[in-house]
């Protein structure tokens, strides 16, 4: 199930990608690499504060998962810029965030 989601999530289908997170977390809501990717979405979405809660819920899951701590960290840089950080990556995808794609292509 998980895959399908991140399947979506990487297709750029957000909507399909949360439904099938939304199913994922109905049968286990302690899975923290769930709510990672909900905050993925969420950040692409521009729902920043959506985003966070999602992250924080995933970092409290498991205190380990720095995937989430990361994508954490990127959101009050996106909150000051003011945008939504087009094709990020975070750490659903390859551990590039969006602020190192943007340098990177420069």
């Amino acid at each position: 199930m998980y895959n399908t989601a991140y399947r979506a999530f990487d297709a750029g289908k957000f909507p399909e990608a949360l439904k099938q997170l939304d199913a994922i977390d109905a049968r286990q809501p302690d899975l923290a690499a769930s709510k990672n990717l909900r905050g993925v979405i969420l950040m692409r979405q521009g729902n920043y504060d959506q985003a966070e809660a999602a992250l924080t819920e995933a970092a409290r899951i498991d205190p380990k998962f720095w995937n989430a701590r990361f994508n954490m960290a990127e959101i009050p840089f996106l909150k000051k810029i003011g945008r939504r950080p087009e094709n990020a990556s975070s750490n659903c995808s390859p551990p590039v965030s969006p602020i190192w794609q943007r340098k990177l292509r420069s």
